[in-house]
């Protein structure tokens, strides 16, 4: 196995063609390209460390706070705490680095948090190939982050099965819904599994079905959780187990079973209806006229519950 020089060039060389030959270009591989070249050759040159003289290891200490710096000074702060980390490893009595890598970690911060208010704006209203390409350059400028390799895993997802969703219609503002639940709070993916399932369900997007099996198979105990009864819909179903419920004194359950239908269905008057009655069952009165009163606000001719409010 070549390991010198020319070896390092054609490992990169090699991870540049595969790039290149894959059936869909992705676009965070590209950006990663020159850290992992970087990788690659300081990798190269630190197996050989053990064998250096003292005098070629301060030599080359010397070439990485001169990179480091330069890194630093044109903002590409990811870089230079690698340098820097480097130079910690060749002699861990340097003090310099254990002060700069501190300060070039809040400049990244500080750097990333620009990017992140745009990417936020950029999902919110389902431009997701936008989205894609800000956390592309998130994770180029931090490369250690699980959390934005992740993100970008998932963006990826998104933009290759669902595509950009900015529209008014009812699909695209529901899938808008899921997949801001799925980045902002992910320990509820189980709104954004209703909410898909539905979708599914009721639409001949099969991009919604890929990005749903990509989701299950990645959250296999999250989605096996949600019971599916053939020939209805998610949201039907839970609707009619809300009566079922509240039929049965499972107040509780009803009202867990309505605020599912309400995350699917915001302004569903059924299930808003049958939410107030759950908890005036459990004699929360202040909780269920509240309820009610938004129903009135969406129905105002709701006869029967004017009525049973007076």
């Amino acid at each position: 196995m070549n390991t010198g020089k020319n070896g390092n060039y054609n490992i990169i060389n090699n991870m540049k063609l595969k790039l290149e030959k894959s059936g869909k270009k992705r676009i965070l591989a590209f950006h990663l390209l020159p850290i992992l070249a970087l990788s690659v050759l300081i990798t190269a040159v630190y197996s050989q460390d053990k064998t250096m003289s003292e005098k070629d290891k301060m030599k080359l200490i010397q070439q990485h706070y001169t990179d480091a710096i330069k890194y630093f000074s044109t903002g590409d702060y990811a870089k230079a705490i690698r340098y820097w980390e480097e130079i910690l490893k060749l002699d861990p009595a340097q003090t310099q680095p254990r002060k700069l890598i501190p300060a070039a970690r809040t400049k990244l911060q500080d750097k990333n948090k620009i990017l992140l208010i745009e990417l936020k704006k950029s999902y919110i209203v389902g431009k997701y190939e936008d989205a894609l390409e800000k956390i592309s350059r998130l994770v180029e400028n931090d490369p250690s982050n699980s959390y934005l390799t992740d993100l970008s895993d998932l963006l990826q997802n998104v933009t290759d099965n669902i595509g950009n969703r900015p529209g008014d219609d009812k699909t695209s503002r529901y899938i808008r819904t899921a997949i801001a639940n799925l980045i902002e709070t992910p320990d509820k993916i189980r709104k954004t599994f209703n909410i898909l399932i539905y979708l599914s369900q009721i639409t001949k997007d099969t991009g919604i079905k890929e990005f749903l099996k990509y989701l299950a198979k990645n959250n296999p105990v999250e989605y096996s959780s949600i019971q599916i009864i053939p020939g209805v819909d998610l949201l039907e179903q839970k609707i009619v187990a809300t009566l079922n419920y509240i039929y049965d004194g499972k107040y509780d359950r009803a009202i867990m079973e309505c605020n599912e239908v309400l995350e699917i269905d915001p302004v569903n008057i059924t299930a808003m209806k049958r939410l107030g009655s759950a908890y005036y069952a459990l004699k929360k009165t202040d909780k269920a006229k509240q309820v009610w009163q938004e129903v009135l606000k969406l129905n105002p001719n709701d006869k029967e519950l004017k009525s049973f409010m007076k």
